[in-house]
């Protein structure tokens, strides 16, 4: 499970950690949205990432939720559910994989994962 200091090290963190349970994990939320986007970045070309909307409150839908972002996913496995039962981050960077900083998985073992570049957290209304 994740130490308490990654998610609170994420960008956007600030702005989403009242949606946190706990303020360390994410844990029993059900996924509002999941998009893989296409870009076009001026300086590295065509860009991906992959937008995983988080709902902060099941009894409110029309709350805030939280958006993780994963830059550059890899290797995405997504289970047949809409549910996240806990989303871990762990940052790989000493298994020396090319552009891959990061594996974020459902520790619960729902069979959600993806590895990517970077992340940062968001808020959507």
């Amino acid at each position: 499970m994740t130490n308490a200091c990654t998610i609170p090290n994420l960008p956007g963190y600030e702005d989403v950690r009242d949606l946190i349970p706990g303020g360390s994990f994410m844990h029993c939320t059900v996924v509002w949205r999941l998009s893989l986007e296409f870009y076009h970045d001026e300086v590295k070309g065509l860009g991906r990432r992959l937008v995983l909307e988080l709902v902060g409150d099941l009894e409110d839908f029309a709350a805030d939720r939280v958006a993780v972002i994963l830059e550059e996913p890899e290797q995405i496995s997504w289970p047949d559910s809409w549910q996240i039962l806990g989303l871990d981050f762990k940052d790989i960077r000493d298994q020396g994989w090319d552009r891959l900083r990061w594996r974020v998985y459902d520790y619960e073992m729902s069979g959600f994962a993806a590895y990517c570049s970077s992340i940062r957290l968001e808020r959507r209304a």
